[in-house]
């Protein structure tokens, strides 16, 4: 009963108290890592991601009685994760403790496990006063998956494959049909257009051409794929194209393993029809088919030999040993180097940040990353895939940022709370008077310009300003409260309105009692990372 009050604890925001917990089961952790890895310093990763996307998931664990359970899928799967990159591992499956046959808290008591390292206990006790700035910007840099927004996706609409004829991209090849080929069906009487295709191995993203007034809802299984039922939900945004007719993109994300060639078949089943006064929601069968083929020509690698250096006056090297570009992503893989002895350096590791800029000044925005070490002491291996680059850019900009980790206060009282050194301005769901203008620090704000109450629905539309847009669109959430905290881009149907800005429309479910909740925006001023002297390479790709 303690230790579930513990989970309690911690769900509520106790960092003290989530600690104690992760200290409790720490040597069980560092056993479960040890069946996958054999660095010491892989170990040590995989643990401090487990516990910082654990910090982060709490609030969503229904039953604290199932924390064990909970915690070590969450370390298996990251510890997963890893494995699709680093080399240094254990290849036996039967080696992989089994933690899903735990049942209830009674199960879940911490055993006596072997003692950890003293370089992993010194690494987790300096780790652990920064949970919530980690957990902050893996939330802010990582969570992207479901809705891929910006520059990149306006860029990503003009570029897209089509199925059939071929048309130039420099260093890219580009299949596309003629018109009298593109396929529209029409049900319900609403006409949708499949208007083009494009895969790269990584992602696979599908545009529709359909009238305005039409929204085409992403849902799981609309994807079958040498007819084989794909059970992936995808991301989407629509755009306009004229007075008359809007585009939907559907992304799918993470699609690796398909042949070079592969026929696809996509279902909608689900719109939501506005053309008329009132919104309603239209169920009928629009299917398409479609076949990609030899996708792999659409990608450019390119290597550099020597790779492409740059090093801080403290001792930090980075080194671009390749890219690869596709019409959908660019990918860069990188090596950093560190003095040996350097422990801070280490530790710094953690903290770092990669923009790429393209030559404009753009900055792409990133989708997935990874690191991993080859058992070699003194540097670390990144892998990060980017969003759509330009076609007419000639060259990149790697620029290496360091998040500082502010001091802990103990201020928790009145409208802005503070928690290590990150703040929060709440005000009213229902009845705030709008627009409204929230301050999130290095001249950046958040406007909300219309807060719309529907019986069916929640919209609301805001702006975001300043650097780091991304990360300043996602740095709000709406409460109630029973404490509970959602991230609403996680969890609505987001559409980018235009591209001269960062403005957008979020729909949402209705809640049935809106007085009770309130918006958090948070001001991350003092948590923005900053660019390190010197660490900052000019990668050519022409």
């Amino acid at each position: 009963m303690e230790r579930i009050e513990e989970v309690k604890q911690a769900q509520k925001g106790n960092l003290e108290a989530f600690i104690r917990l992760m200290r409790s089961f720490e040597g069980e952790l560092y056993e479960t890592s040890k069946a996958f890895f054999r660095s010491e310093e892989d170990n040590a990763d995989a643990m401090q991601e487990t516990i910082v996307h654990a910090y982060g998931s709490l609030a969503a664990l229904k039953e604290p009685a199932d924390f064990k359970t909970w915690l070590f899928q969450i370390h298996i799967d990251e510890c997963k994760k890893m494995l699709q990159s680093r080399k240094s591992y254990i290849t036996q499956t039967d080696a992989i403790p089994s933690q899903t046959d735990d049942a209830g808290f009674g199960a879940m008591e911490p055993r006596e496990p072997s003692p950890i390292p003293p370089f992993l206990r010194e690494r987790l006790e300096r780790f652990y006063p920064s949970i919530p700035e980690l957990a902050l910007e893996r939330k802010l840099y990582a969570h992207r998956r479901r809705w891929r927004l910006g520059l990149s996706l306006a860029l990503l609409a003009a570029i897209l494959v089509t199925v059939g004829l071929t048309a130039d991209i420099p260093g890219l090849r580009i299949t596309e049909q003629s018109d009298s080929e593109k396929q529209t069906v029409e049900d319900q009487g609403i006409k949708l257009t499949l208007d083009k295709v494009i895969y790269d191995g990584t992602r696979l993203a599908i545009r529709f051409k359909h009238e305005k007034g039409i929204e085409i809802q992403p849902r799981l299984g609309m994807l079958d794929v040498d007819g084989i039922l794909k059970d992936m939900q995808p991301n989407g945004i629509s755009q306009s194209l004229n007075k008359s007719e809007k585009t939907t993109i559907l992304t799918f994300e993470r699609f690796g393993g398909l042949n070079n060639s592969f026929d696809l078949t996509i279902q909608v089943n689900d719109i939501i029809d506005t053309r008329a006064s009132e919104s309603k929601k239209v169920l009928g069968s629009w299917n398409f088919h479609a076949t990609v083929k030899d996708w792999k020509s659409n990608i450019r690698k390119i290597t550099y030999s020597p790779p492409l250096k740059a090093s801080s006056n403290d001792g930090l090297e980075i080194s671009v040993a390749e890219i690869s570009v596709s019409p959908l992503t660019t990918n860069l893989t990188y090596e950093i180097s560190y003095p040996e002895e350097d422990e801070e350096a280490k530790l710094r590791l953690d903290r770092l940040r990669f923009i790429l800029k393209d030559d404009s000044g753009v900055e792409l925005e990133p989708l997935t990353s990874g690191g991993y070490t080859d058992g070699s002491e003194g540097k670390r291996n990144y892998f990060i895939t980017y969003a759509t680059l330009h076609e007419k850019a000639g060259e990149l900009n790697l620029i290496v940022e360091e998040t500082e980790v502010a001091e802990k206060t103990d201020s928790n009282d009145g409208p802005n709370r503070e928690s290590s050194g990150i703040t929060a301005t709440d005000f009213p769901l229902n009845g705030s008077k709008l627009p409204l203008t929230v301050d999130q620090g290095d001249s950046g704000s958040i406007t909300f310009r219309k807060i719309e109450l529907a019986t069916d629905s929640t919209i609301l539309e805001f702006e975001v300003k300043g650097d780091y847009p991304y990360e300043r669109m996602e740095a709000w959430g709406i409460g109630g409260e029973d404490g509970q905290f959602i991230n609403p881009l996680m969890t609505g149907n987001l559409v980018r309105l235009g591209n001269e800005s960062y403005s957008y429309r979020l729909k949402l479910p209705r809640w049935p009692d809106s007085s009770k909740l309130y918006i958090r925006v948070l001001n991350f001023g003092s948590f923005l990372p900053q660019p390190i002297p010197g660490l900052h390479v000019v990668i050519p790709i022409k």
